[in-house]
């Protein structure tokens, strides 16, 4: 007896989504993530960039719909598990949210300020670490604009006549 045929290989249909968390205790050791709310995409096999590019308005229009309040969420575009729970991610953000509107957006890698202020500022801010907390400003969100020296010193709490001191006599050294 003989069998005629082929076998054919199928490909194991993986669910996409998105999916929304509040982030709770961020920055910290007890940072946790309490899943929002899952909803299950489609993937154009065409235009397959479609989808991460969605990922942003999606959230948005998530958290305004959604009387969420003000607090630190995490938006993800990726694969899912059997369980239907969030598994490998190929885009994600942080968003800040006010209540109504966003505060910021942050890339999940951050360029670090020391780059964006320059490393001879950077050290003048390392100096003032006794006095002054210096991770406000290393934890800041830079969105790629140069932080002038000035304004992060006055994040730190420095006050505005001594940063113009501290300018001065950098210009007169320099």
């Amino acid at each position: 007896m003989e069998t005629v045929g082929r076998w054919v290989y199928q490909q194991e249909e993986v669910a996409h989504a998105f999916s929304l968390c509040r982030v709770r205790d961020a920055g910290t050791f007890e940072e946790s993530f309490d899943l929002l709310g899952v909803v299950q995409v489609t993937v154009d096999r065409r235009y397959p960039e479609r989808l991460p590019a969605a990922l942003r308005p999606w959230a948005l229009a998530t958290l305004a719909g959604g009387g969420y309040g003000f607090g630190r969420f995490y938006a993800s575009y990726g694969t899912l598990d059997s369980d239907g729970e969030p598994d490998r991610s190929f885009a994600d953000e942080y968003i800040d949210w006010s209540g109504t509107q966003v505060l910021s957006a942050t890339p999940k890698y951050e360029r670090p300020v020391a780059v964006l202020v320059g490393i001879d500022e950077w050290e003048e801010i390392e100096a003032f670490r006794d006095r002054r907390d210096a991770a406000v400003i290393a934890r800041s969100r830079a969105q790629g604009q140069f932080v002038p020296l000035s304004a992060a010193l006055e994040s730190l709490g420095v006050d505005p006549r001594e940063a113009g001191a501290l300018q001065s006599d950098r210009a007169q050294t320099g």
